[in-house]
This record gives structure tokens, sequence and C-alpha cells, in this order.
């Protein structure tokens, strides 16, 4: 299966992994060096979430990238907030996230009407 939705995924997966990298390095700058290896944890997370759908195990990489994504989102409103940029940067990263999870249920439920098809 390799429909427009699973490409959009892998590169909004890939994104996130990214944007999770540059987290790291602005929290890394301020003073709390545990959150920034967290953000490099998910960073990885998340690029395995993108090697499992290039790979074509798509059931397994919607899933760990959707929970990813809603984890993102439901803690944005909790990540400390110290400026303009970090009010930008993570907005972004959270609209990614919303992104990200609306199109994981597209290409799980793509997958389920396929499988019901054959």
């Amino acid at each position: 299966m390799t429909s427009r939705r699973l490409t959009v995924l892998t590169a909004l997966t890939a994104l996130l992994a990214l944007g999770e990298f540059g987290s790291a390095v602005m929290i890394g700058l301020g003073k709390d060096p545990w959150g920034a290896g967290f953000a490099v944890l998910f960073g990885a997370l998340f690029l395995l979430a993108a090697w499992l759908l290039r790979s074509g195990r798509i059931t397994g990489g919607a899933i760990l990238a959707g929970l990813l994504c809603l984890f993102e989102i439901i803690e944005y409103p909790s990540w400390h907030k110290h400026g303009a940029l970090d009010w930008t940067y993570q907005t972004a990263v959270a609209v990614l996230s919303l992104a990200g999870l609306m199109t994981v249920i597209a290409v799980l439920a793509e997958r389920r009407r396929q499988r019901i098809a054959v």
C-alpha cells in the first residue's frame, strides 16, 4: 500500500522527529538537561515510527506515531513557554502533531477498508 496518506504520514513523522531534536537543543541550552534527554528519546521514537512506516510495517508505525502525536497534543498546555520563539515553535509542533494524528486515523481507516474489501 503506497498511498498519498501514507507518504504524508511518513513525512509528518520525520518532521516531528526533527522538531523533537530541535526542542532538545533549545531545552539543553536552557536549564533543564532532563527535558532535553526526553526530547531526544521522543525524536528517536518518531524516527522509529517513520522507519516502520517506510519499511512497510504500516500498522505498527502508524500506531506508534499516533500515540506519540496524542501525547504531544495532550502535553502541549503543560510545556513551559518562555518567549515568542518558544510559543511559536511549540505551537507549530502541536499543530504538526494534530495533523499527524488525523493522518494516522485516515491511514488506519484506509487499511481497514482495504482488508474488508479483500
